[in-house]
C-alpha cells in the first residue's frame, strides 16, 4: 500500500514539474515572438484618444526647422500632449499620409499638405515590443 501511495505522489510531482516546464517554455516562446505590429498599433493609435495618452512620450520632443537658416529648433513639450489627429475626415485640405521605416525599431509617419506646405514627421519607436510616439518634427513652409 505504501508503494502505491509513493508512486501516486511521485506521479503527481512529475506531472506538476512537467506542467511548470511547459509553462516556462511557453512564456519563453511568447517572449521571442514578434513585437507589436506597427499597422495594428497605428490603426488603434489614430482612432483612440485614450490609447494615445498611453503611447505618447512625455515630455515629447518637438522640432521645427527654419527654412532660411536650416537651423533646427529643439524643445520638449512642457505639458503632456494628449492627442494627435491622423483622422483624415477632420482635415479640410488634401493631406497625404505616408510611412517610412528608418530602422527595425523606428517608423516615421509623414503628413504632407498637397497645397498647404504642411510637412510634419511623426517618429514612432519600438520599446519593449510596443510602439510609442517619441518625436514630432515640423518641416512646414
Amino acid at each position: 500500500m505504501k508503494k502505491i501511495q509513493f508512486l501516486v505522489i511521485l506521479l503527481l510531482l512529475l506531472t506538476v514539474a512537467c506542467t511548470n516546464q511547459q509553462k516556462s517554455k511557453l512564456s519563453q516562446c511568447y517572449d521571442l515572438q514578434k513585437s507589436e505590429s506597427f499597422n495594428v498599433f497605428f490603426n488603434r493609435f489614430k482612432s483612440n484618444k485614450d490609447f494615445q495618452k498611453l503611447r505618447i512620450d512625455c515630455p515629447l520632443t518637438l522640432e521645427s526647422i527654419d527654412d532660411e537658416s536650416a537651423e533646427i529648433n529643439y524643445s520638449r513639450s512642457k505639458k503632456k500632449i494628449e492627442y494627435v489627429s491622423f483622422d483624415q475626415k477632420n482635415w479640410t485640405d488634401p493631406i497625404s499620409l505616408s510611412f517610412r521605416k528608418l530602422i527595425n525599431d523606428t517608423v516615421v509617419v509623414d503628413l504632407n499638405g498637397v497645397e498647404t506646405g504642411l510637412r510634419v514627421e511623426h517618429y514612432f519607436v519600438l520599446r519593449k515590443k510596443v510602439w510609442f510616439l517619441c518625436k514630432i518634427r515640423d518641416k512646414s513652409d
